[in-house]
């Protein structure tokens, strides 16, 4: 019995039930008749534990918003949230409370300033502001921003940084209830990042979409985790886990990355979708480690992204530039087809200063790669895994990389693709491409595929790539394997997932190759003919 496919899987996302049981307000509701400045008041004179609530349905239409300067117990947080009566309510009782801040400039919705134990739970932000919807100074801990709409702001949340205790423990959302964060309509403002800055033990659960960016030269980003330029040498992020997500671009102004990462450490990407709609796409990428090229010493050291989906139609899912310690696995990414798709991860050494951190350590395996086919001239196109020819002074190309137990289903008509290099040897993937091993390669419309480009050394069975390892519903969007694959039960145990396959189910051993796992040890068979990649030295 094969596992729950793909497209079931995205969708529960959105449909988990919140389990927190209902809180009585103790300050309000209060009705849209009550000013801003008012609440506001009360907010910040508040007891420990206070419940303040605002009433469903109404809007607060001001110049100015709330500016928060007492802080809380983290054990008896002050809540601000949506009401029903005399309760806080769920997400969909009804419309949200609605702050809309009629002054264009320099403006909140909600000003942390420096403060401790707030949440808030299904208030909508609108504005057609150039500031931000959530501003979170230094200092600022224990903050939980619970579902509601962000609209029409230049950024949804920024996040100070600079000297001084770091902003912790912040969480945007929550995987059942996330933040949506868009650009109109309506209103449509300026949206430049759905959050910009650094944090340390936080999270991020969003829904951003109809990103519009403002042409600042490939700078506009969904999610920064660091400030640019010379704003600040400080910008680290540590300790964020960004969950439960889904990210979607079709196409409107500018867009660089949808989650820029240029400096921290402990990264988690889990459980989320990256999407673009339609072909509004050249140079975006899903998920960077991209340097900002400041005085800092940047680079990412430790990160692991695992159940996500990538579907990001001819665009590059996953950019290495500057990063090391970094595991890429039980990831399903779909391509569309087009000569310049560009699979699910580049590297590139032609980014970051000499002092950056150097590629180091990045592994991929337990991914199921599809790509519906380039369609033109051989020769066009990148590689399902590649890096970039040029190297920038001071930089170096990789050092102890791997790439094992993937599936490559790769549809390309006139020149599938798998990994190239654009340096001689086997550029950081062992002598002889010893790290790479136990990939199964599906190229059915091409018998003789490029493959390990830059291993010459490298040992293997070079043929027979039609066929097919035995998938649920590929076409349409479920990879899950059928109870006779052939990749069942034939991945390497050392260094597979240990914390189960891309439904969460137990990993047998040994494991499969690809995303996806059997439901119980069922559907093993042996590989005839044998069509399983194994490059080990000579």
């Amino acid at each position: 019995m094969s596992r729950v496919g793909l497209l079931f899987l995205v969708g529960a996302f959105a449909a988990a039930p919140l389990g927190a049981s209902a809180q009585t307000c103790t300050i309000g509701p209060f009705s849209g008749s009550t000013t801003i400045s008012s609440i506001n008041s009360q907010l910040n004179s508040a007891p420990n534990g206070a419940v303040v609530c605002m009433q469903r349905g109404a809007t607060w239409s001001s110049a100015t918003g709330f500016t928060l300067t007492t802080s809380h117990p983290d054990s008896s947080r002050v809540t601000l949230c949506a009401s029903t009566g005399s309760q806080c309510s769920p997400p969909g009782s009804g419309a949200n409370p609605k702050i809309n801040i009629t002054d264009g400039g320099n403006n909140r919705c909600v000003s942390f300033m420096g403060v401790t134990g707030y949440n808030l739970k299904n208030i909508d932000c609108f504005a057609k502001s150039t500031t931000f919807a959530y501003d979170v100074r230094k200092s600022s801990a224990h903050i939980t921003i619970d579902g509601g709409v962000v609209d029409g702001w230049w950024a949804g949340a920024f996040f100070d940084n600079g000297t001084g205790p770091y902003v912790d423990d912040v969480k945007l959302g929550v995987c059942g209830n996330r933040v949506e964060i868009r650009n109109g309509p309506p209103p449509t403002g300026n949206l430049r990042f759905a959050t910009w800055g650094p944090t340390t033990n936080s999270s991020m659960s969003v829904w951003i979409h109809d990103f519009t960016g403002t042409n600042q030269g490939g700078q506009d980003h969904m999610i920064d985790l660091g400030q640019n330029g010379s704003a600040d040498p400080y910008h680290a992020t540590n300790n964020l886990t960004i969950e439960c997500s889904l990210f979607q671009y079709s196409g409107g102004g500018e867009m660089g990355t949808y989650l820029k990462a240029a400096r921290g450490t402990n990264l988690t990407v889990r459980d989320s979708t990256f999407e673009v709609i339609g072909n509004g796409c050249s140079a975006v990428k899903a998920l960077a480690f991209d340097s900002h090229y400041d005085s800092a010493v940047e680079g990412w050291d430790g990160a692991e992204i695992y159940r996500n989906v990538f579907k990001m139609g001819k665009c590059a899912a996953i950019v290495e530039a500057v990063g090391k310690n970094i595991k890429i696995y039980n990831n399903v990414a779909i391509g569309q087809a087009d000569d310049y798709q560009r699979g699910l991860i580049q590297f590139w050494y032609n980014a970051g200063d000499p002092t950056d951190l150097q590629v180091s350590n990045v592994a991929i395996f337990n991914n199921t790669i599809y790509r519906t086919g380039n369609t033109s001239t051989p020769g066009n196109g990148y590689a399902l895994v590649s890096d970039n020819a040029q190297i920038a002074s001071g930089r170096q190309t990789g050092t102890g990389l791997s790439l094992y137990n993937n599936l490559f289903y790769n549809l390309d008509g006139v020149d599938a693709k798998i990994w190239t290099s654009s340096h001689g040897g086997c550029n950081g993937w062992g002598a002889n491409g010893a790290n790479i091993r136990n990939n199964y390669i599906y190229t059915p419309n091409d018998s003789s595929p490029s493959y390990w480009g830059g291993c010459s050394g490298a040992t293997g069975t070079n043929s027979n790539f039609r066929a097919d390892p035995g998938l649920v519903d590929p076409a349409n969007g479920n990879f899950s394997l059928s109870p006779t694959s052939v990749i069942a039960g034939k991945g390497i145990a050392a260094g597979a997932p240990t914390n189960g396959d891309f439904t969460k189910g137990p990993r047998q051993s040994p494991p499969s190759i690809g995303a996806y796992d059997m439901s119980g040890g069922g559907g093993v068979v042996p590989l005839d003919p044998p069509v399983l990649l194994q490059i080990s030295a000579n």
